[in-house]
């Protein structure tokens, strides 16, 4: 088990390797003349960039403080429990359902 500690980083790097893999293939493309710079260079303006730039920090913006608001909210609350005696009672029903809890 400890050695399942030292595999975690592994989809992180196999993702990083797949993205450095797909962009150093694209490279050669522009650098041989199959593609030339000019053509593979955007040609938006700088403006449309920044534009485009702020809407998607300001979308994930609102994601991320929505999804910390749910967070403290849940985590306010509480676990719930669907079992009707328990919440009539206050607390477990006092019925053996195995070590964990679990029917």
């Amino acid at each position: 088990l400890i050695a399942m500690v030292w595999l975690i980083p592994l989809p992180f790097l196999a993702c990083e390797a797949g993205w450095i893999t797909a962009e150093m293939g694209r490279q050669p493309w522009v650098v041989f003349g199959m593609l030339p710079t000019w053509s593979a260079a955007s040609s938006h303006s700088a403006a449309y960039m920044l534009f485009s730039l702020a809407g998607f920090v300001f979308l994930y913006s609102i994601f991320i403080v929505v999804e910390m608001a749910l967070m403290f909210k849940y985590a306010r609350l509480g676990p719930s429990s669907d079992d009707p005696e328990e919440k009539a009672s206050g607390g477990p029903s006092g019925t053996d359902k195995g070590s964990l809890g679990l029917a």
